[in-house]
């Protein structure tokens, strides 16, 4: 028996064997419950501020909410030089950026230089903002990371640092994932710090030359969202908070993006609405209206959670 859908993530946490699907799930998710608790984390300094992660995929809206809270007068995401703001802290381990930059093949890549890295970036932050020894109570540092900058085979060892360093995981997801292809292709370079200047180009609907690759594409990156939402929101000693990036655009924004900022941990005297800049909506917002004849293309995204989101928008 197969659970159908699942990513290669999916399939290995929740792929059944002789035993009922269900009854398999629980086991196995008790078995990594019992190993993130068991197995001591990694060697690092324990921060007073509070830490967070901002997870998140290519094109969801994490660099403008990156920089919504960093406008809070006790949150860090991101680093800031005199001339960048910087969210992405683990970006040389995007696929990628690693495969023009080092020999060493993903796969093979070691825990302790990832965890290495990532230990230096939270320390960055926290020597910026909470002083050598943290201000318990006043700031919460954090970056944004993107599930590919966490290379499968750590998946395990990457569970454990989150536990370990009670580091709350702030879930974003772009739920209309047709629009962040359409963005993807129109921007063509998945990493750009121009991608909002790119963006102004205005450049013509997103036209796939199949729309049925296209399609089962997006169901792929829903299965991934999902996958990665049921490993998190299911283990109750992760901190966990689900965000859609409509939800953050939408007639309600200011709500969620207050209970975002109260999901960091700091301390909050108030709520900075940062303006909608450049990095926000430069593209049509409907689907219709970034798509290539899309009432076609609808058709095959029946049930899926970017047809939902599209009626929405």
């Amino acid at each position: 028996m197969r659970l159908m859908g699942l990513t290669p993530l999916g399939r290995r946490l929740f792929s059944p064997t002789k035993m009922s699907s269900v009854l398999f799930v629980l086991l196995r998710l008790g078995a990594v419950l019992v190993l993130l608790y068991a197995v001591p984390g990694v060697a690092a300094k324990n921060s007073a501020c509070p830490l967070f992660l901002l997870f998140t995929t290519q094109r969801s809206g994490s660099g403008w909410t990156c920089q919504v809270l960093d406008a809070q007068p006790h949150i860090a995401c991101g680093k800031k030089t005199e001339t960048k703001f910087l969210p992405e802290m683990m970006i040389h381990y995007s696929p990628s950026v690693w495969q023009k930059k080092s020999r060493i093949a993903r796969q093979t890549i070691p825990w302790a230089m990832w965890v290495a890295d990532a230990n230096k970036a939270f320390e960055i932050l926290r020597e910026e903002n909470c002083g050598p020894e943290g201000v318990p109570g006043q700031m919460a540092i954090g970056f944004k990371l993107m599930y590919d900058q966490v290379p499968d085979h750590l998946v395990p060892n990457f569970l454990r640092f989150v536990v370990h360093h009670n580091i709350t995981m702030l879930h974003l997801v772009r739920e209309a994932v047709i629009l962040s292809l359409a963005s993807h292709s129109q921007t063509s370079v998945a990493h750009s710090n121009n991608a909002s200047f790119v963006a102004k180009l205005r450049y013509k609907k997103w036209a796939p030359r199949s729309k049925e690759k296209a399609a089962a594409m997006i169901k792929r990156e829903e299965s991934l969202n999902m996958d990665w939402r049921r490993l998190l929101l299911f283990n109750p000693w992760i901190k966990y908070h689900y965000v859609s990036y409509e939800q953050l655009t939408g007639p309600l924004k200011e709500f969620y993006l207050k209970e975002l900022v109260h999901a960091t941990g700091a301390t909050v005297d108030g709520f900075v609405m940062a303006p909608e800049n450049e990095s926000v909506r430069l593209h049509e917002p409907t689907c219709s209206e970034r798509v290539e004849e899309y009432d076609k293309f609808s058709k095959l995204l029946e049930g899926t959670q970017s047809a939902a989101a599209c009626a929405m928008l």
